[in-house]
């Protein structure tokens, strides 16, 4: 077991560093360049890349198991991919000017339906999905799904200066895969880890932004986790939490926050370019 987590993330490093490496020719264009919080001109959707480590946490799954076994990895994947294209298609198309999930259903009632709406209800269906796939049944369906698609949001709204949703990332990734994911779902996790711990070393540089497609695929990983890997009482903690959080950034800033709370600060700015 040590071995394979080792060895996926090993693996998702050296995939993010080859793809870091030649993004350029990969996101070429402008619309995949945006301007920071400083007003430095980035590469805004580079956080599509983690795509390369989970496909290494997938093949590194499939080691040594049976296809039932494969269930938990195989899902996870699949759902943190169909994240990552929602994401990453609202990067390339959205509007800022709907902010927010009440400002989205704002504009849907308007009869405007924002690729902003279109990602989160889509979240919605992938979650419901996945807690599906990875083996909830009942109401747990709706409370798994719940988790996964509300844990993509929270990393959405943390993704506003560099490095912020990966220092929140992976406390909750590392606690997860103490846990062990059943079904071999610890590859995916191990291997997203090693390759966002590359991509965080240029986020922080303010070369790259995770952009929505990134922070979709980071929340939907430690969310799938979470469904794979939690009791239920857990589980409906951890929903019930991700629900008042989302609640509370539609009244409160969280950068706000962090700017006023001297320790968040420092956490916040740690590492970043001055």
């Amino acid at each position: 077991m040590i071995l394979l987590a080792v060895s996926s993330t090993l693996g998702g490093c050296v995939v993010m560093a080859a793809a870091l490496r030649w993004s350029g020719s990969i996101l070429s264009g402008a619309r995949h360049h945006k301007l920071n919080y400083r007003g430095r001109n980035v590469l805004a959707t580079a956080g599509v890349l983690l795509l390369g480590p989970v496909g290494v946490g997938a093949l590194a799954a499939l080691n040594g198991i049976s296809d039932e076994g494969y269930r938990v990895a195989g899902t996870m994947a699949s759902a943190v991919a169909v994240m990552c294209v929602l994401g990453l298609i609202d990067d390339l198309y959205g509007s800022r000017r709907a902010g927010g999930l009440a400002g989205h259903f704002r504009e849907l009632l308007n009869g405007h339906m924002t690729t902003g709406m279109v990602k989160a209800a889509g979240g919605v269906v992938v979650g419901l999905a996945s807690a599906w796939g990875i083996g909830r049944r009942g109401i747990w369906i709706l409370v798994g799904g719940a988790v996964i698609a509300l844990a993509a949001n929270m990393a959405n709204l943390l993704d506003l200066r560099p490095g912020r949703t990966a220092k929140v990332w992976f406390p909750c990734a590392f606690a997860l895969g103490w846990l062990n994911v059943p079904g071999r779902g610890e590859p995916v996790l191990w291997a997203v880890a090693g390759g966002m711990a590359v991509f965080l070393i240029a986020e922080l540089r303010e070369r790259v932004m995770l952009g929505d497609a990134g922070a979709n695929l980071l929340g939907a990983v430690v969310g799938a986790a979470a469904v794979a890997s939690l009791g239920h009482t857990a589980l409906l903690t951890c929903a019930a939490l991700l629900f008042a959080l989302t609640l509370v950034s539609e009244l409160v800033s969280f950068s706000r926050i962090i700017e006023a709370t001297p320790p968040l600060r420092w956490l916040d700015q740690l590492g970043r370019a001055d």
